[in-house]
């Protein structure tokens, strides 16, 4: 009888130890991984640059479709203009130019909203 007594209490006390270990690597962890995060959302400058140098930014949608392009016409662009823009594009879902805002290589500047190719009066200009 006083073997079985002596044999649960060693058990529990077994068990004690290994929720104790469980414990002493757990908080660790846990302490690590909160000052981790607190240090992420204390700092909202993190990820800001100052500055950013590129030669062309191109938004695409959902699909992967060109939707804005800021910067100069390719030199190789199927669009016939009088001179190489450079500027703002907006383009519709069929990645098919319908405006911006450019100043050109002849000293002109433009605010263009577009029909669609072959929609309405040959010229595609609207506004």
């Amino acid at each position: 009888m006083r073997d079985l007594e002596v044999e649960a209490r060693v058990r529990r006390l077994e068990r004690r130890a290994g929720r104790w270990r469980w414990l002493l690597v757990a908080t660790p962890v846990l302490l690590m991984s909160i000052v981790l995060a607190g240090r992420g959302f204390a700092r909202p400058e993190v990820g800001i640059v100052p500055e950013i140098r590129t030669q062309r930014l191109i938004v695409l949608d959902q699909e992967g479709r060109k939707r804005v392009e800021i910067g100069e016409d390719a030199p190789d662009l199927d669009i016939k203009r009088n001179a190489r823009v450079a500027g703002l594009i907006i383009f519709d879902g069929n990645e098919q130019e319908r405006g911006g805002m450019v100043t050109a290589d002849d000293g002109s500047a433009t605010v263009a909203l577009d029909a669609p190719r072959g929609v309405g009066y040959r010229v595609s200009d609207r506004a």
